[in-house]
């Protein structure tokens, strides 16, 4: 995300359409999977995460649950969350959000007050770029409000430590 980005933050975009992960069964069953250790690893990393999802029948996807299901609070306690969602229809996305609220929490996780939900997403683009200045104006706040939260939070558990 290149607003993060501009604000000094060291992101690594994983896309989930171009990854390889096992279903979650067990960790006997998954452990040794490449792409779960990749996983594992990035997020161990990571202070902070962008969850983007599309709305599918009132909940967010099931390729994400799959990947959140793989990590542990290990990987995303006490780590910063911003959430995005987009749907085709004029309603948004903001059943998917509320529910990955929830699966956040479940890891002792922290999500940012500001989400973004786009209804419609098809009227926000054109090709690859936001096509209007105030949906970029939401993103652009979106992303200050998760670099702020996230260093502080990083900041309170180094003093903490």
């Amino acid at each position: 995300m290149a607003e993060l980005d501009t604000l000094g933050a060291c992101t690594d975009f994983f896309d989930l359409a171009k990854t390889e992960l096992p279903m979650c069964k067990s960790a006997a069953d998954t452990d040794d999977h490449p792409g779960k250790q990749n996983l594992v690893a990035r997020a161990a990393r990571a202070q902070g995460f962008v969850l983007a999802t599309p709305e599918y029948h009132n909940s967010y996807s099931g390729v994400l649950k799959n990947a959140l299901d793989l990590l542990s609070s290990e990987q995303l306690g006490d780590k910063m969350f911003g959430l995005i969602g987009i749907a085709g229809g004029d309603m948004g996305a903001v059943n998917a959000l509320g529910h990955l609220r929830i699966v956040i929490r479940g890891v002792n996780g922290h999500v940012i007050p500001q989400q973004i939900s786009l209804p419609s997403v098809y009227r926000h683009f054109d090709g690859d770029q936001l096509a209007d200045e105030r949906t970029a104006g939401r993103v652009r706040d979106f992303a200050a409000a998760l670099a702020l939260h996230t260093r502080r939070l990083a900041a309170t558990l180094d003093d903490l430590a």
